[in-house]
């Protein structure tokens, strides 16, 4: 501290992400790593099941523009895709929901649920069939049929604050990042409040504006916690099982969270412009991207959503476009 202020030193170490420098690096002048008091460390996450390697990642298509016609996309958001590879997008400054196929052919959009929707920011699709949309301006979930037909609109009640992510388990829970809040919600698909998984802090189990929530197929939920700048995995009951490291970043641009059928965790560093990979110990396995408006580059990488057979599709915000990926 410096008068008052925070002073943060950042890099980009040798093939890794733009982060905070670990404080073990740093220390007084004139005084050794060896004098330092031993750091706390982090407990080691329990596995669950063999998580298999990144082999490669293969550009599928790349699809958009700025526009308002049908394919284009102004700062899309959140991402999710279905059982079938359809791909869903949260097309927030259009205030739309558009469907593509994984090749990027427009299939339809949505534009209404009890109002019209203003910003949609996240979007994910539940073992049924049934789509949920985050409006984080008007602070509430919109539940649609698998056919696209509005069914119903909760959390008004809530008082959430800026929500900006959106999950589901496979049993249909819903899981709300409740940014502002500061806490995560678990609901059931009718809206009912089933538990606050996790509320405000800097310790174990608490969040500081999260920004996205993940379930994988064990039950375990990871969540983007972006202003302690780690992801914390907890168990099924909201128990804290560790934590791992991640980059900074504003709750607007936030990174999002997305697991696939092999428990391949997949993090959007908004940032870095990058989509990282990771086991569920916080193992690192791969990541691609990078800043640019080639295919496969991204000016912030935002939404992101795993689907069958290692699909993988990625908003490109500020190229105002959306990607689609095989990993292998």
């Amino acid at each position: 501290m410096d008068g008052g202020r925070k002073i943060e030193l950042w890099w980009t170490p040798p093939g890794g992400a733009h982060e905070l420098v670990p404080a073990h690096y740093l220390r007084p002048p004139g005084v050794s790593l060896e004098e330092l008091p031993a750091l706390p460390t982090a407990p080691v996450i329990p596995a669950a099941g063999a998580v298999p390697p990144v082999a490669g990642v293969e550009l599928i298509a790349s699809w958009g523009g700025e526009g308002s016609a049908p394919g284009q996309f102004r700062t899309p958001r959140g991402a999710a895709v279905d059982a079938q590879g359809r791909v869903y997008v949260a097309d927030a400054g259009n205030g739309r929901v558009q469907v593509f196929s994984a090749q990027g052919d427009f299939i339809g959009a949505w534009t209404q649920a009890g109002e019209p929707l203003r910003e949609p920011f996240d979007i994910a699709v539940a073992p049924d069939g049934r789509v949920y949309v985050l409006d984080a301006t008007r602070q509430v979930i919109a539940r649609y049929s698998p056919e696209g037909m509005f069914e119903k609109e909760f959390g008004g009640e809530l008082a959430m604050y800026g929500p900006r992510g959106i999950g589901v388990d496979l049993a249909g829970s819903i899981y709300v990042a409740d940014t502002g809040g500061s806490r995560v919600l678990k609901l059931s698909p009718e809206g009912e409040l089933l538990a606050v998984v996790a509320g405000f802090g800097a310790g174990p189990g608490q969040v500081n504006q999260p920004t996205d929530a993940a379930v994988d197929s064990f039950g375990r939920i990871y969540i983007a916690d972006v202003l302690n700048m780690r992801l914390q995995v907890l168990d099924s009951a909201g128990g804290y099982l560790g934590e791992w490291p991640i980059s900074g970043a504003n709750t607007t641009d936030s990174p999002h969270l997305a697991v696939d059928a092999f428990g391949r965790l997949f993090l959007t560093d908004p940032e870095a412009h990058i989509v990282l990979v990771y086991d569920g110990q916080g193992n690192r396995l791969g990541q691609w991207g990078g800043e640019g408006t080639a295919p496969g580059q991204f000016r912030k990488a935002v939404g992101v959503a795993a689907g069958p057979d290692g699909l993988v599709a990625v908003t490109d915000v500020y190229n105002h476009r959306v990607q689609t990926f095989q990993v292998r």
